[in-house]
């Protein structure tokens, strides 16, 4: 396949997208961090996956499973196209199909979670379950840097 660059910009949008992942950026990834450790039932923990990219974890799961505290942002997806998930309260200004075909050929990688501010585009299939060792290990790291 080619690779079709294409042009577009955010857009805002009333509707929100189906809701699937929560983001939290700089000194939020702690307070998230800490949240899942101290607020949410070790159960739990296997419904939920978490990314790791560079400024920003993103944590995936069913909306009723998310944590909604200050300072989180929230990504979804359309049910015309899964493979490109983004802010919940943005769109693209091109055809969504037009730009997840792009994006997903350039970072031959789908599904991609492509972020407004701080720009960034993430993929989603390194998500891994969340676990006890895994929050502490986060939780420790961001403590060290802080």
């Amino acid at each position: 396949m080619s690779n079709i660059q294409v042009k577009w910009q955010w857009l805002n949008s009333k509707k929100i997208s189906n809701v699937c992942a929560a983001l939290a950026f700089g000194d939020i990834r702690l307070v998230l961090t800490n949240y899942l450790l101290h607020n949410v039932d070790i159960d739990i923990y296997k419904q939920l996956k978490i990314v790791l990219h560079d400024e920003v974890i993103v944590l995936i799961g069913d909306k009723e499973l998310l944590p909604w505290i200050d300072g989180i942002q929230y990504a979804g997806y359309d049910d015309i196209e899964p493979r490109l998930w983004r802010p919940a309260h943005r769109v693209p200004s091109v055809d969504i199909s037009l730009l997840a075909d792009s994006l997903c050929n350039r970072y031959e990688q789908e599904p991609l979670l492509v972020w407004d501010n701080p720009k960034a585009i993430i993929s989603i299939n390194k998500a891994q379950i969340v676990n006890l060792f895994l929050l502490n290990t986060i939780a420790a790291q961001y403590e060290k840097s802080l």
